[in-house]
């Protein structure tokens, strides 16, 4: 039997992930806009054209909402760093100043609003210590792609000649 469901039953999965992804772009818009406190989900559905069922259905409360943009911002960073832990043509300082960089541009960008939020409310991040499952992972696998190029610029390091390094 197929594991993976009929198209139709794929076609609606796609369709539940793409629509889960245009609710949480307006949240971030209206969130960086109006901040935590005054952003309703009654907006956020009004804005995103979905019905406010459909809204609850994906993002029970506005604190789960908040909780899957931290979620997907996070995966988008550690997702960087493992891409720069895996450019072992690159030297550790290289790829330590591409992770910087990220950081410090996402600080300036559009991001930088939702790290705001997350600094000011304490609510926030409780409840975001509360649901630290998948942040708990990320955050070992941020750590483990870090340790990664740390271990590879030590052995690099290591194999230069003291005459060069001077």
């Amino acid at each position: 039997m197929n594991t993976a469901g009929t198209p139709q039953q794929q076609l609606k999965k796609k369709l539940r992930e793409l629509r889960a992804t245009m609710i949480l772009d307006v949240a971030e818009e209206i969130l960086a806009e109006k901040g935590y406190h005054e952003t309703s989900m009654d907006e956020i559905s009004a804005r995103a054209g979905v019905a406010k069922g459909t809204l609850y259905q994906h993002f029970p409360r506005k604190e789960d909402l908040v909780n899957a943009l931290f979620e997907r911002d996070l995966a988008l960073f550690v997702q960087k760093v493992q891409s720069s832990a895996a450019e072992m043509a690159l030297p550790a300082r290289a790829r330590l100043e591409q992770i910087l960089l990220y950081v410090y541009h996402e600080q300036r960008g559009r991001h930088a609003q939702l790290l705001q939020l997350l600094s000011q409310q304490a609510e926030i991040r409780n409840n975001l210590k509360s649901q630290n499952g998948s942040l708990h992972r990320y955050l070992e696998q941020f750590a483990s792609s870090i340790r990664t190029i740390l271990e590879d610029g030590k052995a690099r390091a290591s194999s230069i000649p003291l005459s060069q390094l001077s």
